[in-house]
């Protein structure tokens, strides 16, 4: 088994980026199944590279064969194939909406041969621009908030224990009390990192080849 990307320490603001790593580690560690510790550390890696806003290396976890879905009211909304993923991760989780800063609160893992399944309750810093035009709520443009939600998740492996995908359940997105303003102390230092590196991915697409 791959040796694990190390952390490199808590950073400012109300979330903690890190708290699913460390479930994910504890949760290994009290593993003895060697096809399911593969299994959790693939996911595990996945969390840590979303943590670190590093898509590519987000992208080598996965199976040849991923595809996502992201269910909605019953409606799949979620990229299939790698291409596809990449897109999702890096022009809609990073340029236009910057929902790629998160806290997964889990409460429960569950690992089998095939899949492992996380529960918990899941904490975005969004923009005030994504708020208004996404879920309506009343807020200046600039604003930093936070949204929170319940979210199940199922990550399919391969026989690599390669993920095939995720597959999303959320509960709550949209309701009145998902959104609170953040105050600038509350303001995580990934959420200036992921500001930096969406206005990069701008500038990389306008970029004369």
């Amino acid at each position: 088994m791959a040796t694990a990307p190390e952390l490199t320490g808590k950073r400012g603001g109300i979330i903690d980026t890190e708290k699913m790593v460390r479930f994910m580690d504890a949760k290994i560690a009290a593993t003895r199944d060697e096809r399911h510790k593969r299994n959790l550390q693939s996911v595990r890696d996945h969390m840590f590279y979303e943590k670190m806003l590093d898509p590519d290396r987000v992208m080598k976890t996965l199976s040849p064969n991923a595809n996502y879905k992201l269910w909605v009211d019953g409606v799949d909304r979620g990229p299939k194939g790698l291409e596809a993923i990449r897109e999702w991760y890096v022009d809609q989780n990073i340029r236009r909406q910057r929902t790629f800063v998160i806290e997964y609160d889990l409460e429960r893992v569950v690992v089998d041969d095939q899949v492992v399944v996380t529960e918990g309750q899941m904490n975005v810093v969004v923009d005030g621009r994504y708020a208004t035009r996404f879920f309506n709520v009343k807020c200046e443009p600039d604003d930093v908030l936070l949204q929170s939600f319940r979210q199940v998740v199922f990550w399919p492996v391969d026989e690599n224990s390669k993920l095939l995908g995720e597959d999303f359940y959320t509960s709550g997105m949209a309701r009145e009390d998902a959104f609170r303003k953040l105050e600038r102390h509350e303001i995580p230092d990934d959420w200036y990192a992921l500001v930096r590196l969406s206005q990069e991915v701008c500038r990389d697409a306008v970029r004369p080849d």
